[in-house]
């Protein structure tokens, strides 16, 4: 009974979690709607062009959410138990990028305790492996994370959108925030499956 019990609001859990993000797809893809509308009644663009681009869009935000519930069935199958854990206390897998570097690790495992400093150690562990180790971690290093449905805008719609602020928010559709201290854990950053984390500035 307590099995059955546990496996009842496991399954609870997961399907709101799932129904939150339909939630923010759904709000994604209205704002996409609109704002190639009112592309469309201003008549700068054709027809044809115009809607292949918004289908362009469709197609990106669709492909992400994909994703993103991949990556939930991944990590859900992989720790499954007795009972069912809930989504927060389950590792995620993410993407790290070294923006002035222009290095990506992709699919690192985050466990839920996890901090960004634990995230630099990974970093330091990955390039010591490629012969090209971290010297330092300069002081203008600031870190972000954007969410798993977040996609990069086009420069004709760039302006137009409702993000978080962020160093990167002018080019982001979608969850944006900036990481204030190292020491906090991924589950208090509400750091999700898919996510991007970005390091910026000065490393060594």
């Amino acid at each position: 009974m307590v099995f059955l019990l546990n496996l009842r609001d496991g399954l609870l859990k997961y399907q709101k979690y799932y129904q939150s993000l339909l939630d923010e797809k759904a709000k994604l893809l209205e704002k996409v709607d609109k704002k190639f509308a009112i592309k469309l009644m201003e008549g700068e663009e054709s027809k044809d062009y115009i809607e292949q681009e918004k289908q362009q869009r469709i197609q990106e935000i669709d492909h992400k959410f994909e994703e993103v519930i991949s990556m939930l069935v991944q990590s859900y199958s992989a720790h499954i138990g007795s009972a069912i854990p809930e989504p927060g206390s389950l590792p995620v897998r993410v993407k790290i990028v070294l923006i002035t570097k222009k290095i990506e690790f992709k699919d690192i495992s985050m466990k839920p305790f996890d901090t960004m400093n634990d995230i630099k150690r990974i970093v330091e562990d990955r390039l010591e492996e490629r012969q090209n180790p971290v010297e330092s971690w300069e002081d203008d290093v600031e870190v972000y994370v954007r969410g798993p449905l977040a996609i990069l805008k086009t420069e004709e719609v760039k302006d137009e959108w409702d993000i978080d602020e962020g160093m990167n928010a002018d080019k982001v559709l979608g969850k944006t925030i900036k990481v204030e201290n190292m020491l906090t854990t991924r589950e208090k950053l509400g750091i999700e499956n898919g996510s991007t984390i970005e390091f910026y500035g000065t490393i060594k």
